[in-house]
């Protein structure tokens, strides 16, 4: 039986599965797990790290901070690239196709405005 202390608190994944999949309930992969079980905790608002070592909840400051870098280094680069896809869009159709100018791309026009 692994032994957990504050300074190693990740619980891979493996083991997570095995406990889970020993219920007889039902089989998860890993992406089931992340999606099913991982993404709707986090949805509800509860901090979750993980990394290649498996998923914790956060036992520091530097963990919160690594969260929130973790998704920064994702974000930022999609939204320059969106924004760098608009604009070539723009140019290449003289305007007339205006993809974030749709409804349904309000808010993501909206962090574009402020991204750039």
């Amino acid at each position: 039986m692994p032994r957990y202390t504050v300074w190693s608190c990740y619980i891979h994944t493996y083991e997570l599965l095995q406990h889970v999949n020993s219920c007889d309930y039902e089989s998860f992969t890993e992406h089931r797990f992340s999606s099913l079980v991982v993404g709707p905790v986090r949805d509800e608002g509860v901090l979750v790290v993980s990394s290649a070592a498996g998923y914790k909840l956060p036992c520091s400051v530097r963990d919160v901070y690594g969260f929130f870098n973790y998704y920064n280094q994702q974000i930022q680069p999609m939204l320059h690239r969106l924004g760098q896809s608009q604009r070539a869009l723009e140019l290449a159709t003289w305007g007339g196709l205006d993809v974030l100018g749709q409804p349904e791309y309000a808010s993501l026009r909206r962090l574009l405005a402020r991204h750039s």
